[in-house]
């Protein structure tokens, strides 16, 4: 019996600890308006998103020619001096230059590692723990977020960069740990300029060249897009129009980060018994479910919305990695995932625009029904297509 996991699958489980350690997490608006306005604070996430959505398949291809590692320690480090950079700025010029910076160099992470730990578990025929692996190391990151959630605030006190700055030391030690990762073999190329474009022409058509992945990648981009949009943004605007003040948001997203450390446990066990199709058809059906009810909810009404939304976005990423891994060959792995993050942020940069748009002049509440009812029609479509497919095959 083995009492520990295998070294690649340790040191991911680390790293995956200390990312969750965001003391940042209930503090974040609060210093990014001692120097912007919340407007910019908007239009700075989106050009940060649309930067990363540029970058993640040049990036991914990168992983794929030089090394997930490399590509990873790349990023981790890049990330860090982001890091430094917000907590350490006096003005907006400095905190705006931190912010972009660290998403540029997040492009090298995304899709890396878990290209590099799908592969390495494939080079042992144990593909199949994939989604069981992935679903603990969420859970070490959130029981990192919980931590960091519930503490963030009196850490802000003690120090208002600190949350910052000690993201930034993980994120360096983090570069440390994967450094001692070992590369899995995979059927690689010797780069060349016609190589590193092949490789990226073959990642687009490792999602696109069937149409059953045109399908599975559809859904991958609606999953991964809706539940980073009202988890990273949309989430927190609600709380604001719930009056809730940062005591009590910073409570009401420790809570949540319980919650979400249950969810990625719960979808571990059910990516192993259940079809891959019924999970993920499940995950959009409830995800709209949850949302329609939003503008009658009230304060109590919207605190258990935000938990929910909360609780079920968090598996969007085992859900997705987990879908479309098993279809893509190792080669163009990290490039192909870099295509369904590269669509999925711009998914996402348009629904933060619209999404804030409407919120300024209608509130939350309104804005989450509606987008459940884009979600529950886009949920219908792909669900009549899915068994148009199965029928014909």
């Amino acid at each position: 019996m083995k009492y520990f996991p295998e070294r690649n699958i340790f040191l991911y489980y680390l790293s995956s600890a200390f990312d969750g350690l965001r003391f940042l997490v209930p503090v974040w608006l609060i210093w990014y308006t001692r120097f912007i306005s919340m407007s910019t604070v908007g239009i700075i996430e989106c050009i940060g998103i649309l930067i990363g959505m540029i970058l993640e398949v040049p990036t991914g291809a990168f992983a794929d020619i030089f090394g997930r590692r490399t590509s990873i320690i790349i990023g981790k480090i890049g990330i860090s001096i982001g890091a430094f950079a917000v907590a350490f700025a006096t003005s907006s010029p400095g905190l705006i230059l931190g912010i972009l910076f660290w998403n540029i160099f997040a492009t090298f992470v995304n899709g890396a590692d878990t290209a590099l730990i799908y592969d390495h578990l494939k080079s042992t025929n144990e593909e199949s723990k994939f989604a069981k692996v992935s679903a603990n190391a969420a859970t070490y990151m959130r029981l990192g977020i919980i931590i960091g959630s519930f503490t963030g605030g009196l850490v802000f006190r003690l120090w208002a960069p600190l949350p910052y700055f000690i993201f930034g030391i993980f994120n360096a030690v983090e570069a440390l740990l994967w450094f001692f990762v070992t590369e899995p073999k995979i059927d690689s190329q010797k780069f060349n300029f016609s190589n590193y474009q092949k490789t990226i022409s073959d990642g687009f058509r490792g999602i696109t060249h069937s149409a059953h992945l045109r399908l599975i990648s559809l859904i991958s981009v609606t999953v991964i897009s809706f539940a980073f949009l009202f988890r990273e943004y949309i989430n927190y605007s609600y709380a604001i129009d719930l009056k809730l003040n940062a005591d009590a948001q910073s409570l009401l997203f420790g809570v949540s980060g319980i919650l979400k450390t249950i969810a990625v446990i719960s979808i571990g066990f059910l990516i192993s018994k259940i079809s891959k199709g019924k999970v993920i058809f499940a995950f959009l059906f409830l995800y709209s479910l949850i949302l329609l009810p939003s503008n009658w909810s009230g304060l109590w009404g919207g605190i258990i919305v935000i938990l929910l939304s909360e609780f079920i976005s968090a598996t969007a990423p085992i859900i997705s990695a987990t879908y479309m891994n098993q279809e893509l060959s190792s080669d163009v792995r990290a490039t192909a995932m870099s295509f369904i993050n590269m669509f999925s942020s711009l998914v996402y940069a348009i629904g933060l625009v619209v999404g804030m748009f409407f919120i300024d002049r209608f509130k939350s509440p309104i804005v989450f029904t509606s987008f459940g009812i884009i979600l529950l029609v886009l949920s219908t479509i792909f669900l009549y297509q899915y068994q148009k497919e199965k029928v014909l095959k």
